[in-house]
């Protein structure tokens, strides 16, 4: 895989506002940056959710099949997803959950 790049993508959050978001690739680890509104310097994104990496993932997906990257980076990637969904536990439904304890209603 070649040294230092960088993959930039945008998402629109829950509350409307547009984020930026950067994946650094320096030829051995991903690290993540992300610019909020109204933020003049790119700030180190310290724990990457798993949908962080995904969508990650995404964008090196369709470089790749613009043959601008090797498929290398693609499986480096789903290796990293798949150690992240083992220690990331299944969300659970909130209105499932019970709580003991909590029988006097």
């Amino acid at each position: 895989m070649t040294k230092n790049q960088i993959h930039e993508w945008r998402e629109r959050g829950e509350d409307g506002v547009k984020r930026y978001y950067r994946g650094y690739w320096n030829s051995r680890d991903w690290s993540f940056g992300i610019l909020e509104p109204g933020a003049d310097y790119w700030a180190p994104l310290e724990l990457p959710t798993l949908h962080n990496w995904k969508s990650l993932r995404d964008v090196i997906f369709r470089k790749y099949q613009r043959k601008r990257l090797p498929h290398k980076f693609i499986v480096h990637l789903d290796e990293m997803i798949a150690k992240f969904e083992e220690l990331e536990p299944e969300p659970t439904d909130p209105a499932a959950t019970v709580i003991e304890g909590d029988d006097d209603y």
